[in-house]
């Protein structure tokens, strides 16, 4: 088709607009288009990762813990997911922040065993939901461990941190480095293979 043969027409929906008279894109638009392309990567992210959440999801429910909730937007920038043991009232303003209803934070409440948070956008980022959601199943299996008080003080050694030398936030306690190894132990693909192997 020669474009040059086209006259405007508003009804036929031709129209002549002069280059100038269209406005620059602003720094709106350009979010709303970020915003959708990381609306489809992150549904992409989380296709990828399905199986194997719910295979996670799965082993939890095993081992007592009562739900693993997913929040319907990015709770935290901070968080990639939090562990609720039973006992702990779960405050209405950190559960808003999950996207929980009242309704939902009053169910969580009654429950007699523990749930696990998990932030949407943590498919997004390495190394990803499943190892969110493992790292929170480790803080419940470190809880099943029964240490001693003594034994959940002490700090964490010098060969305990050499295993997460850039990962600072699990030098702070115990439980963060136990369910730190317990997430690489359900999810690096060359320690499952091989656990796999050997169980076969």
């Amino acid at each position: 088709m020669n474009l040059s043969q086209l006259t405007p027409n508003p009804d036929w929906g031709i129209l002549v607009v002069n280059i100038k008279d269209i406005r620059p894109s602003t720094a709106e638009d350009n979010a709303w288009k970020n915003n959708s392309a990381d609306r489809r990567e992150l549904a992409k992210l989380w296709k990828e990762e399905r199986a194997e959440f719910n295979q996670l999801q799965r082993l939890a429910r095993a081992i007592g813990i009562e739900g693993v909730l997913v929040s319907p937007f990015s709770a935290s920038p901070d968080l990639k997911g939090w562990y609720v043991y039973c006992g702990w009232e779960v405050d209405t303003l950190s559960a808003r922040g999950w996207g929980l209803s009242k309704k939902q934070i009053h169910s969580i409440n009654r429950k007699k065993g523990p749930v696990i948070f998990i932030n949407l956008d943590t498919a997004l980022g390495d190394p990803g939901a499943c190892q969110a959601l493992a790292h929170e199943i480790g803080h419940h299996i470190y809880r099943l461990a029964e240490f001693t008080e003594q034994e959940r003080n002490v700090s964490v050694s010098e060969a305990m941190r050499r295993f997460f030398p850039f990962d600072t936030y699990v030098h702070q306690s115990r439980d963060e480095t136990c369910a730190e190894c317990f997430a690489e132990y359900l999810t690096v693909p060359i320690i499952k293979n091989g656990i796999k192997r050997h169980c076969d």
